[in-house]
């Protein structure tokens, strides 16, 4: 899961991000969109730190 939402990351997709890990988590009952919101933008800054990930256009 976290190669899929890197990938979509990658390419500026964080809804698409967020919706990712809402579905494919194990997470029950299933995350809301604020937790999944707060996960994403976490990992997008640690693909940014990394230098992972360039800014959004």
């Amino acid at each position: 899961m976290r190669d899929e939402i890197d990938d979509l990351l990658r390419h500026h997709r964080s809804l698409q991000a967020i919706i990712a890990f809402r579905e494919r988590s194990s997470i029950r009952p299933k995350p809301g969109i604020a937790l999944a919101s707060a996960v994403i933008a976490h990992r997008q800054r640690v693909l940014s730190e990394e230098g992972r990930t360039t800014p959004a256009p």
